[in-house]
């Protein structure tokens, strides 16, 4: 008892220590000559992109015409790095997340912190003046770190993303362009439209220099919700579909010796558990009474790491499924989408992209309408679902799933620029010029 009571007298005042040691530290960084050996120490923590997607140690050389992309929160793009870093006079690199979090953690309390906290923070905000402490500290430091580094531009991939936003704040102030891949551009239904617009008024102005959309849907939101003006955003479409689109095109279709059933689950928003529950029993026991046939559930990374992988756990142990015990059923989250899509035969899918990716590679795609789903005001892409095949209910969703592995037709030439059109609506240009754009924007938006 009495170690019990020492231990929480003690407790105050190790915080209090660890305060004053962070606070010392803080006054420290503030040295010219502490953020310059800081900036260099740092500068180890970057990595450059290689034009086979390798990552290789930073070369500190001339630019020799390059325009030099630093891509914050690296983790959160899928392909985009690897488009950019094949193309010519382009130097890709990425930052250790750790680095850009630790900063974060340093300089802000330990408090949930919104996204409107950092964008539109008052000036009688008490959280003011954390944000102007650590914009003095990011003044210094990104200064020296960019003569090391020798950067052109900073790229977040999502306005919303708290660890980049301050670093891309100061880095337009000192004269690095702050530009954003907002990579979240599924805005198609009044719901999901509505609610992107309110948020992003929420965040009143946009900080940093250009915003790059997929769609002119997108923009448009951005415009009416007035965070952004016409001339800080365009609509360019997304990088990594244009290899993709090119191997449609080519035929470069990978051959598997048995057929395939491919499934994305989808966000519990797009129905309800109940629904979620009802298709994925569908699938376990398909697999389960057809052997013969490949099974493949890919889960979205994001979702599976924070609920998915927790829902499909209890769900599997309730129903008493084994899914290690069913040989040709695989759970496959980190494997690429793209990938898969061409490799299946029978997709099913709804709620994402994914349904126009493999509509436009002519795939029979099976959307699960249940009941659940029917009922929910957040049904994304409701009018384009007759260019696909509409499953109502866990029966029909079963049958049609056999049905179409057993009838591998071709689709139509009619439903396919159905499909081509609306691919284009929401995501690139059938032209699969995508990097173009791109990076004729950034070199502007650079010089």
């Amino acid at each position: 008892m009495e170690r019990i009571f020492k231990r929480r007298k003690l407790e105050p005042i190790l915080s209090l220590t660890k305060l004053s040691i962070k606070r010392i530290a803080l006054l420290l960084f503030n040295y010219s000559i502490i953020q310059n050996t800081l900036a260099l120490i740092c500068s180890k923590c970057i990595k450059e992109v290689a034009s086979d997607g390798k990552l290789i140690n930073l070369k500190i050389i001339p630019n020799e015409g390059r325009v030099t992309m630093l891509f914050l929160s690296h983790e959160r793009f899928r392909d985009d790095l690897l488009v950019l870093s094949a193309a010519e006079k382009v130097r890709v690199l990425i930052i250790n997340h750790y680095l850009q979090t630790r900063l974060f953690s340093i300089y802000y309390p330990k408090m949930e912190i919104t996204d409107a906290m950092l964008h539109a923070v008052g000036a009688d905000s008490p959280f003011a003046r954390h944000q102007e402490i650590f914009h003095a500290f990011l003044r210094g430091f990104l200064a020296s770190l960019y003569k090391v580094v020798q950067v052109d531009c900073v790229i977040s991939s999502d306005v919303r993303n708290d660890f980049d936003f301050d670093w891309g704040v100061v880095s337009k102030y000192l004269g690095v362009p702050y530009i954003v891949f907002h990579r979240e551009n599924l805005v198609a239904s009044l719901t999901s439209y509505n609610r992107a617009r309110e948020t992003m008024k929420s965040l009143k102005r946009f900080r940093g220099n250009y915003i790059i959309v997929h769609n002119d849907i997108e923009k448009r939101m951005f415009l009416e919700s007035g965070y952004v003006d016409e001339s800080q955003i365009s609509a360019l479409g997304c990088l990594r579909m244009d290899n993709f689109i090119k191997r449609i095109k080519n035929g470069n279709f990978p051959k598997t010796k048995r057929k395939r059933f491919l499934y994305f689950p989808f966000e519990i928003s797009a129905g309800g558990i109940d629904a979620y529950h009802k298709v994925l029993g569908v699938v376990l026991q398909f697999a389960i009474q057809h052997p013969e046939i490949d099974v493949i559930v890919k889960p979205k990374v994001d979702f599976y790491l924070k609920w998915e992988k927790n829902t499909m756990e209890k769900f599997f142990e309730n129903a008493e499924i084994y899914p290690d015990k069913i040989q040709n059923l695989q759970i496959l989250p980190y494997a690429d989408a793209q990938d898969l899509i061409l490799e299946s035969d029978v997709i099913c899918v709804i709620n994402s992209t994914v349904l126009l990716e493999a509509g436009i590679a002519g795939k029979q795609v099976i959307i699960p309408y249940l009941k659940e789903s029917q009922e929910s005001d957040d049904i994304k892409l409701k009018d384009y679902f007759h260019l696909f095949e509409v499953a109502l209910d866990e029966i029909e969703l079963k049958s049609k799933i056999l049905e179409n592995l057993n009838n591998l037709k071709q689709t139509s030439e009619e439903i396919m620029e159905g499909r081509r059109k609306v691919f284009e609506k929401f995501v690139s240009s059938m032209d699969a010029d995508a990097t173009g754009k791109y990076l004729s924007i950034i070199k502007e938006i650079v010089s």
